[in-house]
């Protein structure tokens, strides 16, 4: 057997293995020929383009298509080069379903192909791979999988397409399961697919839980103190201490939660944690974790939480919990019974090393080695149990910049495998969208937090900065795979308190509280933000809940409000969003559905503004969504204010082009009144990849003169605002940043180029 061709992999033992690892129980065949548009996607790597699948492996999706009674219709190669402007998934599944408007059900395949290494004459390559199936209409709800398929190729010539051919038989098997998935019932697929007869559909409370979802986060022992009796050593008075809260306590308060909107609890690391205080320091927020099997008898032992997981499920809540993979407590037991189990490099000094990230101490705690099989065993059972045997829904898995990605990526596999409908939710602080992304698909999260958009709410509304900041956040949505499953927030434990951030001021934060619940991405807040606790840095941003705070109570109003909006409307949790405006400081954000949408307003200017609803928007009547009431075609902002109105369509389908993917337009920029230097260039730097995504060396440029003014022209996506500056690069490559704050540029629809005509700074 040729050695290109022995490429099937059976994730869960990440081992090379034989075909029969990846057979389906069981083909669900569908009772009549069924019509699927499919769409083989291979990103290329290192540019903005996607290659032709080889027809080896479409010959190999047709036949496990066939085998259920689907009938493929693969789009032609020209077709395909549409796609090579979008990376969102969601948004290739709609140009998919507008493009095969017969089509019944989508299969999207879109894989990238990276040299892996050369080793003993044979060349190892992996596959990564993002499979998604959705009904025509329904591109936001789609069942999807990522994988990544080690290939190994005999011969240095043999590129992308034979390692894609290679992997065809791998790949079908698994395009072949998720349809069995789909078509089977375990996930109700919609109305317009034929279903076998008699397939089960999914429980009321867990579809719910899975449309309108959002996450409170609990830090147990700062919320409510359910029991006395396992307080153990407290003191309210430090803050650095124990305070006494407990599982029973969140779970006396799940009322208020409910009430509030919340559909998921995110619990802070319940596991047994280090007793003794560690210079002035308690254990008390559990991430110094010395039993991952255990409750931590302070919280109420496993009992309570088997409470309350079970009073959470009833009401339709799901119940996370926070993971520690990456290390134990200072001192932990482990530590001495297992010294074999640690890295012994020391703490991280130098935090831009790759390598010193994850074999490094974070502040000083023992360093589990996750590439030992004995650790990843451990790791792996003690989270098999609390889903298994004690039924809670996901994870918050911690420090993921600090662990390896072969680990997360096998790990995490393993476990949704386990438990379908599984969250893993990954906290990787880092502001470049490609990094995020490409840990989020190898690492095999279902979500990521979103920390840039988390920063801008803060800039812009605690600040003062302008609302064009989120604007250039949210046109980078193109580079995630999936910017609906990123988690937003404007505050969490390891920053301080967005009253804290906005002076004190509660408007303020209802302002961005507003805007983030307005957006994409599913919503988290940390406990008290509705009680508006303060709180600068740590300890003192933990401080205990406060319930039924009067002088919040409008910002807890608004919260009940906007969640409840979100549950009615599917446009604020599925729509496409689009930039329709930023001028003279007001942001205006569109988020579209075919037969409904949103448009949020945010004005950051020093004085009130008016805006008026743009003509053409296909809308035929207004409403204030905040404050009820028809809204007038005028809206008055207030300085730092924000509106929220909702729209109807004036016929069915007017706002399918506003949820369509934007088309690309030609900028051309031209720079007025610049004074180089001899040998000096001017570059125009800025966050999208056409501008370098903040780096000089992919910038425009250098720009070019045409008689006292620098031109260039670069192409952008329409309808979203971009910041930029420019930077003067000497002859000797050094570079010069423009001073002060971002510039920024609106792209508005249009066929002919746009002109942006700016007056170039002094240096």
């Amino acid at each position: 057997m040729a050695t290109s061709r022995w490429i099937r992999v059976c994730p869960a033992l990440g081992l090379l293995a034989c075909a029969a690892c990846l057979q389906p129980a069981e083909v669900v065949r569908l009772e009549r020929p069924t019509r699927v548009a499919v769409a083989v996607i291979t990103d290329e790597v290192h540019r903005k383009a996607v290659l032709p699948a080889p027809a080896a492996l479409c010959e190999r999706l047709d036949a496990a298509l066939g085998a259920r009674n689907l009938v493929p219709s693969h789009l032609p190669e020209a077709a395909l080069q549409e796609f090579s402007r979008v990376r969102d998934t969601t948004r290739r599944l709609e140009l998919l379903a507008a493009a095969v408007p017969e089509a019944e059900a989508l299969l999207l395949v879109e894989t990238q192909v990276v040299f892996y290494s050369q080793l003993a004459g044979s060349y190892r390559w992996t596959v990564y791979v993002r499979l998604s199936l959705a009904e025509p209409g329904a591109a936001a709800a789609a069942l999807g999988q990522s994988l990544d398929l080690p290939v190994i190729l005999t011969f240095a010539h043999q590129r992308e397409a034979e390692a894609l051919a290679a992997a065809g038989e791998a790949l079908a098997a698994r395009v072949g399961a998720l349809c069995d998935d789909y078509f089977g019932g375990r996930l109700q697929p919609g109305r317009a697919i034929p279903l076998p007869a008699g397939a089960p559909a999914a429980p009321a409370a867990a579809r719910a839980a899975s449309e309108a979802d959002a996450i409170y986060f609990v830090l147990v022992d700062r919320f409510a103190n359910g029991d006395r009796a396992n307080d153990g050593a407290v003191d309210p008075l430090d803050p650095a201490g124990w305070h006494g809260g407990d599982l029973q306590g969140v779970r006396a308060h799940l009322d208020e939660l409910e009430a509030l909107g919340v559909r998921s609890l995110w619990l802070s690391p319940v596991s047994l944690s280090r007793a003794a205080d560690f210079h002035g320091h308690g254990a008390f927020h559990g991430y110094w974790v010395e039993d991952l099997g255990r409750v931590d008898p302070r919280f109420g032992g496993e009992a309570a939480l088997a409470a309350l997981v079970a009073e959470a499920h009833r009401r339709g809540m799901r119940v996370l919990l926070d993971w520690v993979v990456n290390h134990v407590g200072y001192d932990a037991p482990l530590t001495r019974e297992r010294p074999d189990w640690f890295h012994r490099a020391g703490s991280i000094r130098r935090w831009d090393d790759p390598e010193e990230l994850v074999r490094g101490e974070v502040h000083g705690l023992p360093d589990l080695a996750q590439e030992h099989p004995e650790v990843y065993a451990h790791l792996r059972d003690q989270a098999r149990r609390w889903l298994v045997e004690h039924g809670v829904d996901g994870f918050r898995l911690d420090a993921v910049k600090h662990v390896g990605l072969e680990f997360w990526g096998r790990y995490n596999r393993e476990l949704a495998a386990l438990k379908p409908g599984l969250t893993l939710l990954g906290e990787h602080y880092d502001g470049s969208p490609r990094a995020v992304d490409e840990v989020w698909r190898r690492g095999a999260f279902t979500h990521m937090f979103d920390f840039p958009l988390a920063f801008a709410l803060r800039d812009v509304f605690c600040a003062g900065r302008p609302a064009g900041l989120l604007g250039a956040v949210l046109a980078d949505d193109r580079l995630y795979t999936d910017p609906l499953r990123l988690v937003t927030f404007v505050d969490n434990h390891d920053m301080p308190r967005v009253r804290t951030a906005c002076g004190g001021d509660l408007e303020r934060v209802t302002a961005a509280l507003t805007a983030m619940l307005s957006l994409r991405g599913t919503p988290c807040l940390t406990y008290g933000t509705e009680a508006g606790l303060e709180g600068g840095e740590e300890p003192h941003n933990r401080g205990d809940m406060r319930f039924g705070a009067p002088e919040a109570a409008g910002l807890a109003a608004r919260l009940r409000s906007l969640l409840a909006l979100r549950a009615a409307h599917p446009a604020l949790r599925q729509g496409a969003t689009r930039s329709l405006a930023y001028a003279d400081g007001v942001l205006a954000v569109l988020r579209a559905l075919p037969d409904e949408a949103f448009l949020l307003l945010v004005n950051s200017a020093p004085g009130a503004r008016e805006f008026s609803l743009p003509e053409g928007l296909g809308a035929g009547r207004a409403w204030d969504a905040l404050g009820g009431g028809p809204c007038p075609g005028t809206l008055r902002l207030p300085a730092g204010g924000v509106g929220l109105v909702r729209l109807e369509p004036a016929t069915p389908g007017a706002f399918a082009v506003h949820a369509a993917p934007p088309a690309a337009r030609a900028v051309d920029i031209q720079v007025r009144g610049c004074s180089l230097r001899g040998g000096e260039e001017l570059l125009v730097v800025g966050s999208p990849p056409e501008l370098g995504g903040w780096r000089p060396a992919g910038g425009l440029g250098p720009l070019l003169a045409r008689g006292a003014d620098l031109e260039g022209r670069v192409s952008l996506p329409a309808s979203q605002v971009y910041a930029y500056k420019l930077v003067v690069r000497g002859q000797d490559g050094r570079e010069r940043w423009q001073e002060g704050e971002n510039r920024f540029l609106f792209v508005p629809p249009g066929a002919g180029p746009l002109l942006l005509a700016i007056d170039c700074l002094q240096s």
